[in-house]
Formats: structure tokens, C-alpha cells, sequence
């Protein structure tokens, strides 16, 4: 049985998104917005961390987006770069080290030294403390897919999982879970309205990632007549609520964010949250 999410409209939502199949005929001019919190909420915690989950929970994100590697044992843990050099300070790459050796080490940010320092937690830690509380949008670095899979499932998760990663690994994926939602970057090459029809062809009702200044109206409109989603990615050093504004008119169905309570705030003010 599928677990009752922590408010009526956010369970509302990702039902929506999963069994609705939602489009643009099923989309109304002031549509909900879904925000997905980039590395958890990592505005007043780490990235990739237990603290960045329950944050991105806190203010009630939609999604949080976690970066999944594989030690050199074979465990899972969250970590965005192949090293963990910028998160620790240890020049050392994850899949050269065991996991007692990666949560031996400390996380922590010289450039915000009030941040309490954390430990890179591991992929089944980042589940339980998910739980039903909000959406998984794995960034899929490495990894088993048989087992990242089958942990989703022992949680009840798949349904309000999507997997980011590229089409060749695709097959793994539906190898290891045939239910589960895949969202992908674009190629360059197929950003055009026949280029999209083509790459959507081939891959019908996948959701859209990418930049947000790869796209234009015509683009999200061609995506929606496909029965696809449009999530791009609006983090960037500069990112402001005029940018968030600029997206909106563009109809895109959420947006991945450096600085979701405050995306959050505004989409509440034009009540799109």
C-alpha cells in the first residue's frame, strides 16, 4: 500500500504526477509548480546529507535530489563528485575508499564554518529518512541498479522515485524496476521542436531535465503534447526570483533550485505552491 504523504495537496501532487499521468490538456494556466531541492536544502546544511534531507522536508520541498556513488566495497552513499575532496578535504575518490573509511571522514565547508560538519550518510540512510515525506529524484552517479531498486521497493518508494541518468543506462534500470520514472537532459542536438518530437519518439512520457536556458514556450508546449514533464534546472550562482519568474512564463511544470524555501515563498505568494 502506498504510504499517505505528510499533507493532502502533497500527496495530491505526486499522485498526480505518477497516476495521473499529467499533461498539458490536464494542466491549467496556474498549475501547481513542483520544486526540487538540488543536493537536499543545503542553505543552512551540507549537501548530500541527513541535515539537507530533513531541511529540504522541513520547508516542504516536493523533491530532493541526491547524488548516489559507489564505494569501493560496494556500499551506496550520497557524494556528487568522484572524489571527496570538496566535501572532506581528503584527496581521495569515492570508489577508491570503503565505506568505514568515507564515514570516518567529516563534512564540512571552510566557507561557512558555522555549519555544524556532518558525515556522508549512505543510500539506505537517505531512504529512511525520506520515508514518505517527499519525493526522490536520484541523481544516478554509479551504482547497482538491482539494488538501489529493490531497496526503493522494501520502502514503498518506486512510486515517488524518478531517476536522472543517461538514456544508455536506461535499460538497467528496466532491467532492475520495469515501473520506474526516468528524467533526462536533453542532447543538445534535439532541442528543437523537431528534434524533441524525435528524441520524445523514441522516448515517450519521459520527464525533461537540463538547463533552464536551453528551453523556450515552444519546447515545454511540444513536450506537453507529448505527455511529458518539464523540471529544469534553475540553480546558478546568480539564480533570483526574476529568473524563477521568467521560467514560469515559459510553462514549465517545476524547476530544480540552489534556493528552494525561498522558491518556495514566492510560488505561495502567486499561489502556484
Amino acid at each position: 500500500m502506498i504510504r499517505v504523504m505528510r499533507t493532502s495537496f502533497h500527496g495530491m501532487l505526486l499522485s498526480a504526477l505518477w497516476f495521473l499521468g499529467l499533461t498539458a490538456q490536464a494542466q491549467e494556466h496556474n498549475a501547481k509548480i513542483v520544486v526540487i531541492a538540488h543536493r537536499g536544502n543545503h542553505e543552512s546544511a551540507h549537501e548530500n546529507t541527513l541535515e539537507a534531507i530533513r531541511d529540504a522536508i522541513a520547508i516542504k520541498a516536493d523533491f530532493v535530489e541526491l547524488d548516489i556513488r559507489r564505494t569501493k566495497d560496494g556500499r551506496h552513499i550520497l557524494m556528487h563528485d568522484r572524489t571527496v575532496k570538496r566535501m572532506t578535504g581528503v584527496d581521495a575518490k569515492v570508489n577508491e575508499l570503503t565505506l568505514l573509511e568515507i564515514q570516518a571522514l567529516k563534512v564540512s565547508d571552510a566557507a561557512r564554518p558555522t555549519v555544524p560538519t556532518s558525515r556522508v550518510p549512505t543510500f539506505e540512510e537517505a531512504l529512511d529518512t525520506i520515508g514518505s515525506s517527499i519525493g526522490l529524484y536520484l541523481d544516478f552517479k554509479d551504482g547497482d541498479p538491482q539494488f538501489l531498486a529493490a531497496e526503493l521497493r522494501k520502502r514503498h518508494q518506486i512510486k515517488t522515485t524518478v531517476v536522472y541518468l543517461g538514456t544508455d543506462e536506461i535499460p538497467a534500470w528496466k532491467k532492475a524496476e520495469p515501473s520506474i520514472k526516468f528524467i533526462v537532459s536533453v542532447p543538445g542536438k534535439k532541442l528543437t521542436v523537431e528534434g524533441l518530437n524525435a528524441f520524445l519518439t523514441e522516448y515517450p512520457e519521459i520527464i525533461l531535465d537540463g538547463p533552464i536556458t536551453d528551453y523556450t514556450k515552444g519546447l515545454v508546449k511540444t513536450a506537453h503534447v507529448r505527455g511529458s514533464l518539464v523540471w529544469p534546472d534553475i540553480q546558478n550562482a546568480g539564480e533570483n526570483p526574476d529568473q524563477w519568474s521568467k521560467a514560469l512564463e515559459l510553462g514549465v511544470d517545476g524547476l530544480q533550485t540552489d534556493h528552494p524555501s525561498q522558491l518556495i515563498a514566492c510560488l505561495l505568494k502567486l499561489g502556484r505552491h
